[in-house]
């Protein structure tokens, strides 16, 4: 960007300071000019009133010489106050021919009147010629008072007419101008730069509007460039908008469906969000290979930009965009397909781990139930399997009716306890959550027991809902279960708590009851129900503690670690 020339204004003859200055000087000049004229009329009318005195105070003094003529004595002030006026106007009887002549006749006179005397008719003109002399300085005061106001009224007017013409000039070349440069600068703060000054002034202010000009150029230019900037910026929002958008419905339908309509749509989606080429999907898979299908006529789009959808080691196909030759790939273009394939890959990648999870939940489900069959029926037709031998061969060797009684009794008792274990094994395998929460569960279950039992059970929970895992959960509604089920059947009890706390980050399940107490803990009817309490607290890698309540009835105390990872 072309930066603005800013240049100093030289002082010359068109400069405004040296205008300013001019008439200045002139209003100075013309200030001294009337005041020293003031001055010097001043002084010359002070003199001629003087002058005015003089010749005055001679006309007194020749009104008393014809008294004194017998006293030559008396003549000299007359004299003296004669040669004093001469003096005094000498330089004006220089000047003045009139003045000369009419003050040599009073001299003649006077040397006439005071060698031969002084009659009447030389007194009358002697009388007259200085009444003359003093008119002749009265009118020469009265001209002189009339030049000064002439002066002063001229240097008035003078004044007027230099501040009217100083005025109207500092009006149309001062005031006009630098108006038209204030609008100018207050058009470009509302951001309008069109409006230009006036070049054509004078002195620094065209200088100033020429820069004003420059300036106010260059700031449209940097307003256009800024504005240009600015919507730019606004169109890759509005692209990211756009991208994020369509990574957001992607990664929400990605979450609740992956079927190949559902990708199809969103491969669709991607391709109205790039605005340009075809988008399709190479999957690794035999149901669908193409997602959606490529055009018929591929020179349309002649040129391919693959994009891996893998997720670490596993690959599951490829994003692929066509595109015509005219057309370059934008970044957000790219960045948009390369996170659609990571999309991609994470959501067939999820979908691999659920499948996987799936398995393995199956395998370790069927771990289970070995595990219980094994350690429950499979120990009972075990015995039964060696009972029925036992009687194959009593039967052979006929013994007595009593011996064979005796061992078909006790098949009939590991039959009856065989049954009563797999229906235990049903009713475990068979348990589920609600899907409110544990507590709810707990609450459910101890009312179905109430239902069936007059035992009056009361629950105190005081976990949060995210303090176990699903698999603890279920470890710990199985273990309440058997310990009320005891309850039920053996502890003769009328009432029963379960309580569950925490304390020092460890789980507390306490099942306590009011009963006869648990007696033989290896006791036969009690046996099946406390070994999957146990196996349940294993599985939950705590302990279980069996004890006396106190005063009656029977204490389970359940602890584990809910930090630790269990399994079921």
């Amino acid at each position: 960007m072309k930066k603005p020339i800013y240049k100093t204004p030289g002082i010359n003859n068109s400069s405004l300071v040296t205008r300013f200055s001019q008439v200045l000087a002139l209003f100075i000049t013309l200030s001294i000019a009337g005041l020293l004229t003031f001055i010097l009329m001043s002084e010359s009318i002070n003199a001629n009133a003087g002058k005015i005195n003089l010749t005055g105070s001679l006309r007194m003094l020749a009104s008393n010489i014809p008294h004194a003529q017998q006293k030559p004595q008396a003549l000299a002030p007359f004299q003296q106050r004669l040669s004093l006026v001469r003096s005094t106007i000498q330089l004006d009887l220089k000047k003045d021919p009139v003045l000369n002549q009419l003050f040599d006749s009073i001299e003649v006179t006077w040397e006439e009147i005071s060698t031969h005397g002084y009659p009447l008719k030389q007194q009358r003109h002697f009388n007259n010629d200085l009444d003359r002399l003093v008119t002749y300085f009265q009118h020469k005061t009265e001209q002189q008072i009339k030049q000064l106001r002439l002066i002063q009224f001229l240097g008035f007017f003078s004044i007027l007419l230099i501040s009217y013409i100083s005025i109207y000039r500092l009006k149309r070349r001062f005031i006009s101008p630098f108006q038209q440069l204030v609008s100018v600068a207050n058009e470009a703060g509302k951001g309008n730069f069109t409006a230009k000054a006036d070049e054509t002034g004078i002195g620094e202010l065209g200088q100033l509007a020429q820069s004003l000009n420059e300036m106010s150029q260059q700031l449209s230019i940097t307003y256009q460039e800024f504005e240009n900037k600015v919507s730019l910026k606004n169109q890759l929002l509005e692209q990211t908008n756009r991208s994020l958008n369509i990574l957001y419905r992607s990664a929400d339908s990605l979450s609740v469906e992956r079927s190949d309509d559902k990708l199809s749509e969103l491969i669709l989606q991607l391709e109205s969000a790039l605005g340009a080429g075809h988008v399709y999907a190479r999957l690794d898979k035999k149901e669908t290979s193409l997602l959606p299908c490529i055009p018929r006529d591929s020179s349309i789009f002649p040129l391919s930009h693959p994009y891996p959808i893998n997720k670490g080691s596993l690959s599951f196909g490829t994003l692929v965009w066509l595109t015509t030759k005219q057309l370059t790939p934008q970044p957000w273009q790219q960045e948009l397909l390369s996170a659609m394939a990571n999309l991609f890959a994470s959501a067939f990648d999820s979908e691999h781990k659920q499948q996987a999870e799936g398995r393995l939940q199956i395998l370790e489900e069927r771990a289970v139930i070995a595990r219980e069959l094994h350690d429950s029926l499979a120990q009972s037709l075990s015995y039964l399997k060696f009972q029925v031998s036992l009687l194959k061969k009593q039967l052979g060797n006929q013994l007595a009716a009593p011996n064979v009684t005796a061992t078909i009794n006790e098949i009939s008792d590991a039959t009856n306890t065989s049954y009563k274990q797999l229906r235990e094994v049903l009713t475990t395998f068979r348990l589920k959550l609600d899907n409110d929460s544990i507590q709810s569960s707990i609450r459910t279950l101890i009312d179905q027991i109430c239902l069936k039992s007059p035992v009056q059970i009361n629950l105190d929970y005081k976990l949060r809902e995210d303090s176990l895992t699903p698999n603890q959960e279920i470890h710990l509604l199985q273990v309440i279960r058997e310990a009320l089920s005891n309850v039920q059947k053996h502890s003769n009890a009328s009432q029963a708590t379960v309580t569950v706390f925490i304390k020092n980050n460890i789980i507390n399940v306490k099942i306590c009851d009011n009963g006869c107490g648990l007696g033989d803990p290896h006791a036969k009817e009690g046996h099946f129900g406390l070994s999957i309490m146990q196996e349940r607290a294993r599985s939950l890698s705590g302990t279980l503690d069996i004890s006396a309540n106190i005063p009656s009835g029977t204490k389970i105390l359940l602890t584990f670690n809910p930090s630790l990872n269990n399994t079921l």
